[in-house]
């Protein structure tokens, strides 16, 4: 949890309509993704993992290392999805 607020307090934010991306840079350590997703999102435990997965997989392909957090607001994959890749892909030179 005090990662969570740190990352909140101290990060660089990217705000869209499905999800919240706060990201703070480190040059050397590992890759730590936080993930925050309410029941209200998606009632089955079994479809919050299934996002966790998939968006943990993606941000494990474009970066070695640095601080997400990532507070899901909406239960379709597809459209979480799509805004992720389009905000880093657009703006990848501000990740690194």
């Amino acid at each position: 949890m005090r990662n969570i607020s740190k990352i909140k307090k101290y990060a660089k934010k990217f705000v869209m309509p499905s999800l919240n991306i706060y990201y703070i840079s480190q040059n050397q350590g590992k890759l730590k993704i936080g993930f925050i997703i309410s029941k209200k999102v998606c009632k089955k435990a079994v479809e919050r993992n299934k996002i966790k997965r998939k968006i943990r997989e993606f941000i494990r392909n474009m970066f070695s290392y640095g601080d997400f957090s990532i507070l899901i607001k909406n239960s379709s994959i597809e459209i979480i999805m799509t805004e992720l890749k389009n905000v880093i892909e657009k703006n990848i030179n501000f990740f690194n």
